[in-house]
């Protein structure tokens, strides 16, 4: 039997709507204590062991931290819940039209945003059309171009899409003109923003509002006092928010380092923080010695390095074949990251319904001899002898390697990656940049040979922004989230296929299909999914992290006072 995707998530948030999932952030007044019955802190510590850009706008925040950040400041029309379900948030309920082409949202009545603002369709609307414009630097537009009239406003030649209307304050409607599976997740999972706060804003500069994202405006459980760029969050309970006040006073999103995760804890200075970087024997201390509890999920971003194929020396899939052998990346996972997490070989999440199937892929072990056989194969051989294969040319097969400064585990890679690369003759010099900087680097002036970030998943597993031809650009200045510029017809095809039905079946088998293209053809190194793990203290209530949203349920979020 068919399974529809949009059916399946209708029937998911709406019983979740007739179970009462609406005001589950209400607390009794004078309320001092959690369900259990014990004293709770009025101040929840949050530690983040990565690093924060602080872009605080859903539309054009790329670092997995800001976007969860910015799931506690802008609510979206659904929520993911730590089941992997829909529920009502902003939107207290919606309908799907019978053919799957209309959605119709009704809002929160009583939602306002931080600066007491109504929130309303108008809002909404706001949000989508930013995206449809020309200039917008984000990536959803893909996601979202089936909606009738999309294509007119992006291409200039309307100014609004006639697929979006509001039908009265707080009800809106968005019509398409083709099914396009991703579109759902993509619209009710993404973050509104005040049309009061950005209206003036050109869409091509909202990237660029420091100010605003120091400050920024939204509807959800907690408001932002204070941002300090690389230290603190400091966030208060929003007594407006349409779930009703949330359980614990304020919120904190403190940026730590993973070598001051013990000592934090020891000191009493943070409750609840990323320990993903962690070792082994630090999780045991954390668990056996401070009574803190860990849980473990899946996370939701994979690993890689990206190649430049824009430039003509990587379009020798040799060259890109002997790279992918040059690395142990089995070794990395046991030896770096104590074997928390699994290496990838194609664009999907190993733990996602539309993880690849391996016996359709191309899989490359370590194999550095294999590595060498190939670069000869191609010409490239070290014949003067300093250690750097070269072709008949004396053109010498030495790049430029840039990473971000995320963590040490960031470093202990590139580290191995160039140690990997020299061993069979190709040179790599690391270049260090800010995560920010490395993205504006890589992703928009395409200024690089290699590459290291991370690809970030939404609960629908569409790759068409990262994939397609159509998403490729090569001029700089224009972003391209087809990161390396990767052009395959097949592989077009199948992504076209598996967002044009609602049948899940029918989609796993053509991503599976485009994975083995992808796989086979070695545009880019594919390393690893890292485990998310998350400590917290005994006795904690209501925090019930999920792959893909860490912050969920946070406004019913209760940490003992000790």
């Amino acid at each position: 039997m068919k399974r529809k995707l949009i059916g399946i998530l209708l029937c998911a948030a709406m019983v979740c709507g007739l179970a009462g999932c609406g005001k589950s952030g209400e607390t009794k007044e004078g309320e001092t204590a959690g369900e259990s019955g014990a004293a709770k802190k009025d101040t929840i510590v949050c530690g983040i062991a990565d690093n924060v850009p602080g872009i605080f706008n859903p539309l054009v925040a790329t670092k997995t931290t800001d976007q969860d950040i910015n799931k506690i400041i802008y609510p979206s029309l659904l929520e993911i819940t730590d089941t992997g379900d829909f529920q009502p948030y902003l939107a207290e309920s919606y309908e799907v039209s019978e053919d799957n082409l209309k959605m119709t949202f009704h809002l929160q009545k009583e939602a306002k945003w931080h600066d007491g603002e109504p929130v309303t369709a108008e809002d909404v609307a706001f949000t989508f059309e930013s995206i449809f414009d020309g200039s917008f630097t984000g990536t959803s537009y893909e996601k979202v171009s089936s909606i009738t009239g999309a294509k007119d406003k992006h291409e200039g030649n309307a100014e609004k899409a006639e697929g979006i209307k509001i039908i009265d304050e707080h009800t809106i409607e968005f019509t398409f003109d083709q099914v396009y599976a991703p579109a759902f997740a993509d619209i009710v999972t993404r973050g509104i923003i005040p049309e009061h706060i950005w209206g003036s804003i050109p869409v091509a500069e909202f990237e660029n509002q420091a100010e605003l994202f120091k400050k920024p405006v939204g509807c959800g459980p907690y408001k932002v006092d204070e941002y300090v760029e690389g230290q603190h969050i400091n966030m208060t309970a929003n007594e407006d928010f349409f779930l009703g006040r949330p359980k614990t006073e304020k919120f904190v999103i403190k940026i730590v380092s993973p070598d001051s995760i013990l000592a934090e804890y020891q000191n009493g200075t943070i409750d609840i923080v990323s320990v993903r970087d962690l070792t082994s024997d630090d999780l045991t201390t954390l668990t056996d010695t401070l009574g803190v509890e860990v849980v473990n999920f899946p996370n939701n971003v994979y690993r890689y390095i990206g190649i430049n194929m824009r430039k003509e020396v990587f379009q020798d899939k040799n060259l890109r074949e002997a790279l992918i052998y040059a690395i142990n990346r089995e070794q990395i996972v046991e030896s770096i990251l104590e074997g928390k997490g699994v290496t990838v070989e194609a664009p999907f999440l190993p733990a996602g319904w539309a993880k690849a199937d391996e016996s359709k892929l191309t899989v490359r072990s370590y194999d550095p001899e294999k590595a060498k056989a190939l670069l000869k194969e191609s010409g490239y051989e070290d014949r003067d002898g300093d250690g750097i294969a070269e072709n008949a040319d004396g053109v010498k097969l030495s790049f430029t390697y840039k990473i971000p400064s995320d963590s040490q585990i960031t470093e202990q890679v590139a580290l191995v990656v160039q140690q990997s690369f020299k061993e069979i003759g190709v040179n790599v010099e690391l270049k260090t940049f800010e995560y920010q900087a490395l993205a504006t680097e890589a992703i928009f002036n395409h200024d690089f040979d290699f590459y290291t970030l991370n690809c970030q998943f939404g609960l629908d597993p569409d790759i068409k922004s990262w994939w397609h031809s159509s998403s490729a650009q090569d001029e700089p200045g224009v972003p391209s989230w087809n990161f390396d510029s990767f052009k395959n017809e097949e592989v077009d095809k199948l992504i076209d296929q598996a967002n044009a039905t609602l049948d899940q079946d029918e989609r796993k088998t053509a991503y599976n299909d485009a994975a083995a293209v992808i796989s086979e053809e070695a545009p880019m190194i594919f390393l690893y999914v890292q485990d998310n793990a998350y400590a917290y203290p005994e006795g904690t209530e209501g925090f019930s992290p999920y792959t893909f949203n860490v912050f969920y349920n946070v406004y019913n979020w209760t940490v003992p006072q000790k």
